[in-house]
Parts: C-alpha cells; sequence; structure tokens
C-alpha cells in the first residue's frame, strides 16, 4: 500500500460544477477523502496484478496452440506416409496381416477394417507412427483446453477487479464534490463576513485589485485533472512478451487530461492508443498519453494545466476500464517509469 501527497485532496479548478446549498449531504472530511483513496489505489494495485496473470494465462495460452499446430501437421505427415504404403501395399498386396490391435475395440476395429491391407512391409512402422501422433494431438488439445478455461477465469477475475477500481473512484470523485462544495460555501460565507465588516470606502480611493487565479505549484501539474488512482505497472508483463511502458491512471469517464508541463501538444490517434497525443515539454522531455474518450481545446503551444482532452478507453482499451496511458521518455535515458513523478505531483 502507497501513501498518496494530500496534494491530490487539493480544489481541482478544472472540474468546478454547479453548488447544491443546503441540500448538500455532510461534507466529507480529509480523512473520509484519504480512506477512500486508500481503497482505490489498493484496487488499483490488484487490477495491475491481475492484468499480469492474464497476460502470463494468455500467453500459455498462445503456446500451447503453437503445439497443437505443430502435432498437426505432424500427425498429416503420418497420414501421407501412411497413405503411400497403403497404395504401395495395394499394388502389390501383403502376404499377411499382422495383429496391431484390439478388435474389441470399436475404434480399434475400425482402424483394423481400414488398414487390413496395408498391415505388412512398413505399414506397421508407418500405423505405429499414426497413431502416437494421434494420441499426441489428443494429449496437447486437452492441455490447450485446461489453458483456455484457465484464461477465462482469469479474464473475469480482471474484470471484477477493474469494477471494483471503478467502483472506489465513483465514490471518491463523490466525497471530492461534497469537499468542494463545502469550501466554496465556506469561502463565500467568509467573503460576505469580510465584506460586511468592511468600513465604507472613502471617496476617490482606488478600487481593489482583483484577486490573482490560484495556480499549481511548480512547472509540473497531475496530467489527470481529478479523482485517480495508479499503480506502479511500469514494464509489468504484458501478453506477448511485450513489457507495460507507462502508468495507467484510472479515473471515471471524461475527467480532464492536462498538459502536464508546458510545451507543445500533437494528436496522434492510433489503432492502439485510440485518441493519443504526445506534448514535447518545455522541461526537455516527451510524454506521450492514450485512451482519450474526446478531444479538448488544447493543441499546439499549451501551458501546464490546459485540457488536452478527456479520460477514456479508446483504442485496444475498449471495453475495459477507464484511464490515460501515460508515459514519459528523457532524452539520453528513453522511455522511463513515470510513476515517482505522479506520485509527487498527484
Amino acid at each position: 500500500m502507497r501513501g498518496r501527497p494530500l496534494r491530490r485532496l487539493a480544489a481541482l479548478v478544472l472540474l468546478a460544477t454547479s453548488l447544491t446549498p443546503l441540500q448538500a449531504a455532510p461534507a466529507a472530511s480529509a480523512d473520509d477523502l484519504a480512506a477512500a483513496q486508500e481503497r482505490a489505489d489498493r484496487a488499483a494495485d490488484a487490477v495491475a496484478d491481475a492484468q499480469v496473470e492474464l497476460a502470463f494465462a494468455t500467453d500459455a495460452v498462445a503456446d500451447a496452440r503453437r503445439r497443437v499446430a505443430a502435432t498437426e501437421a505432424s500427425l498429416a505427415e503420418s497420414q501421407d506416409r501412411l497413405t503411400q504404403v497403403a497404395v504401395r501395399q495395394y499394388v502389390q498386396p501383403p502376404a499377411a496381416l499382422p495383429f496391431l490391435v484390439d478388435l474389441t475395440d470399436t475404434a480399434s476395429a475400425s482402424l483394423a477394417r481400414q488398414y487390413a491391407a496395408v498391415a505388412a512391409g512398413g505399414t506397421v512402422d508407418a500405423l505405429g507412427q499414426f497413431r502416437a501422433r494421434k494420441e499426441d494431438l489428443e494429449i496437447e488439445l486437452a492441455s490447450l483446453a485446461e489453458r483456455e478455461q484457465a484464461e477465462a477465469a482469469t479474464l473475469e477475475g480482471l474484470r471484477r477487479r477493474q469494477a471494483e477500481v471503478m467502483a472506489e473512484l465513483e465514490r471518491l470523485t463523490e466525497l471530492d464534490r461534497q469537499r468542494r462544495e463545502r469550501e466554496a460555501r465556506e469561502a463565500a460565507a467568509a467573503a460576505a463576513a469580510a465584506e460586511a465588516a468592511r468600513p465604507p470606502a472613502r471617496s476617490g480611493s482606488p478600487a481593489s485589485a482583483a484577486a490573482a487565479p490560484m495556480v499549481a505549484p511548480g512547472s509540473w501539474v497531475c496530467p489527470v485533472a481529478g479523482p485517480n488512482t495508479f499503480s506502479d505497472d511500469f514494464g509489468a508483463p504484458r501478453a506477448g512478451g511485450r513489457g507495460h511502458e507507462g502508468n495507467d491512471i484510472l479515473a471515471p469517464r471524461g475527467t480532464p487530461v492536462v498538459a502536464n508541463v508546458s510545451g507543445r501538444v500533437s494528436r496522434h490517434p492510433n489503432n492502439l492508443g485510440g485518441l493519443a497525443y504526445f506534448l514535447y515539454g518545455s522541461d526537455g522531455n516527451t510524454y506521450y498519453g492514450a485512451h482519450l474518450d474526446a478531444w479538448g481545446p488544447a493543441q499546439g503551444s499549451v501551458s501546464a494545466g490546459s485540457i488536452i482532452g478527456y479520460v477514456g478507453n479508446s483504442g485496444d482499451a475498449a471495453g475495459g476500464p477507464t484511464h490515460l496511458h501515460f508515459e514519459m521518455s528523457v532524452p539520453g535515458r528513453g522511455t522511463i517509469n513515470p510513476y515517482p513523478t505522479l506520485r509527487r505531483n498527484c
């Protein structure tokens, strides 16, 4: 279990919604939010573990299918050889038929009738090889069926874990909404009280300057501007021998995806990533985000916090949980694990 920074519980200006004064449920406390975030993080870790299990199960099925295909090819070769021997024996019939099979067994009796005319000379070897390959195929098919069942069970487990993490994120989102409503009411009440206590302005006094909007401190902001959760899944196994090249930041559909640093955004839709983008950061690093639900207004030159798009599950993530696949590349080092940076800023 990992602790998540309290900055995640700070105001999310990009998610401001209309307020519901008086009718709102009791606002969530910081402890409620921290507990909800911890549950979401645990659920995300379980999803990451289940994805690794599924990768191994999928690779085991692929390996079993390759063995079945190889055994089928070997069986076909044995059958061809047996056919060739049969033709030769048909042209020059054998003198006697060796007792090769158990005639009390229906299948064996059928084989005996079928190959009775070719049971001499090289037929013994050919028929024996054919039967051995046939038995091998039955074993490989049984193994394939077993591995397919294991893969299906693992996939079902992954889907349950994914449903659990999305339910936790929905609860976290609701608690965060309550907190923001409470803070807005408190701020409005404080402003009203301050206005009531302020002495009348003297004639000719300059007007108060408008308060500057608050911005996130530092040059790096979380790329998902809302409640989210993620695991240290960089390099985790994926089917086909691949490794995961980023971190999956799970969040509700439609949560804003923002430029984590200032720089230049280039949209890059593709089959795997769906609606995806590159952010060429002013910090010298390159960032890649994928599986957006829709584009936002920001492209070209952007400042940190500009909305690039919204969390979804496009591309090969279709049907799975909504998330932002996030990668980070550093000059001279290539693609690196973004988890430490995300943990500091999300």
